[in-house]
C-alpha cells in the first residue's frame, strides 16, 4: 500500500475511533472552543518508509500550552505532517518535542547504524523521511503541567485502539518506544498479536533525567571518533535540544543503545 493510502486509510480508522464514546477519556485536553477532545494524530510517514518499516514512538504529547490551535478536527489529526510542512528548523519538527529537539532521531539513526541498515541521507529532514514517527500514547492529560503517563497502564487503554490500528496498517518490521509502555503485559501482547516478526527495541525516553541519572551512571561514554561523523555534527549542532552536561552525557546513550540491541530478539 502506498504512503499516501496509508495516510487516507489511518485518517478513516482514526476518526471512527474517535466517534466512540468509550474512546473518549475524559481527563484529556477539550478544545477551546467547545466541549469536545482533540482529535489525536495519525502518525508522521515518512516518502521512503517502506525502504526501513521503522516505526519509532515517543511517549505522550505534551499540550499544557495548548492555546487553540488544534480546535478543527482535520488539522489535528493532521498535526504530524503539517507541522512537518509549516517548520524549518536543522530538526524536523512533528509536533512531538524529543523528535523536534533532535534527540529521537539521533537515537534512532544510530539503532539503524547498528543494524546494518545503510540509507543515503545528510540531514535529519532526509533521515525522517525513512521513518514513521507518532506519540504511543494517544492523548494528553489536560493539566497546565506536563504529565506523562507512561506507567498508567488504565489510561494507555484508551491509545491502544489507535496503535492496533497503526500496526496493522504501518506493517513495522522495527519498532522503538518507551521502555516504560512496552513494560506493560498488555502491550506486549498487543505487539505480538499484529506484527509478531517485529524487532521491538524499547528504551529509556531519551531526556536529562534518564541520561544524566540512569544511562551515564551505568554507561560509559563512546568515543567520539568511534561515533558515525554525521551523528555527532548532528549532536553538536547549535538547535539540538540536549544541551551542557546533558550533552556530554549525551556519548553515553550510543554505548546503552549497543547493549540494549544485543539484547533485542524478534520476540521481546
Amino acid at each position: 500500500m502506498e504512503n499516501i493510502s496509508i495516510e487516507k486509510k489511518l485518517a478513516e480508522e482514526y476518526c471512527k475511533l474517535f466517534k466512540l464514546i468509550e474512546n473518549k477519556p475524559d481527563w484529556a485536553f477539550t478544545k477551546k472552543t467547545a466541549d469536545e477532545l482533540i482529535h489525536p494524530a495519525i502518525p508522521f510517514i515518512g516518502k521512503k518508509y517502506n525502504e526501513t518499516k521503522v516505526l519509532l514512538y515517543a511517549s505522550a504529547e505534551n499540550l499544557s500550552r495548548y492555546d487553540g490551535y488544534l480546535e478543527k478536527d482535520s488539522d489535528a489529526l493532521n498535526r504530524r505532517r503539517g507541522t512537518y510542512n509549516e517548520m524549518h528548523n536543522f530538526f524536523p519538527d512533528v509536533h512531538i518535542a524529543p523528535v523536534a529537539d533532535g534527540s529521537l532521531l539521533i537515537v534512532t539513526a544510530y539503532i539503524l547504524n547498528i543494524l546494518g541498515k545503510t540509507l543515503q541521507y545528510s540531514t535529519p529532514h532526509e533521515f525522517i523521511e525513512y521513518i514513521a514517527v507518532d506519540n504511543f500514547c494517544k492523548f494528553s492529560i489536560k493539566s497546565k503541567a506536563n504529565i506523562d503517563y507512561a506507567k498508567d497502564l488504565e489510561k494507555i487503554r484508551y491509545s491502544l485502539e489507535y496503535i492496533k490500528t497503526d500496526l496493522e496498517l504501518l506493517k513495522p518490521e522495527i519498532m522503538i518506544l518507551p521502555k516504560t509502555i512496552y513494560d506493560h503485559n498488555e502491550v506486549k501482547q498487543l505487539v505480538r498479536r499484529i506484527v509478531p516478526n517485529c524487532l521491538v527495541v524499547p528504551i529509556y525516553q531519551i531526556n536529562s533525567r534518564n541520561i544524566n541519572i540512569r544511562i551515564s551512571k551505568k554507561y560509559p561514554k563512546k568515543k567520539e571518533n568511534t561515533i558515525d561523523n554525521l551523528l555527532v555534527s548532528w549532536q553538536k549542532h547549535p538547535e539540538f535540544g540536549l544541551t551542557g552536561k546533558t550533552n556530554e552525557n549525551f556519548y553515553s546513550v550510543y554505548t546503552y543503545l549497543e547493549d540494549i540491541i544485543k539484547h533485542c530478539t524478534v520476540i521481546n
